[in-house]
């Protein structure tokens, strides 16, 4: 039972057991001197996300800096 007082709340039973979890990993090369011509840095990022839901996310980026 539930009352207007509260917070969060589900009535859907399949939601209420929700779990997720969210795992990821860098690289990154920054040299005093710099990459290439006018690249100061380069990262890359690599993130999996995942629910009990059967959602599943892939998440890959790349950051470059310039000088």
């Amino acid at each position: 039972m539930h009352t207007p007082g509260d917070l969060y709340y589900t009535s859907n039973y399949s939601l209420s057991a929700l779990d997720s979890h969210f795992l990821g990993t860098n690289f990154r090369i920054a040299p005093p001197k710099g990459i290439l011509n006018g690249l100061s840095a380069l990262e890359l990022r690599y993130g999996h996300y995942s629910q009990t839901t059967n959602l599943v996310s892939d998440v890959i980026s790349v950051n470059l800096k310039f000088k």
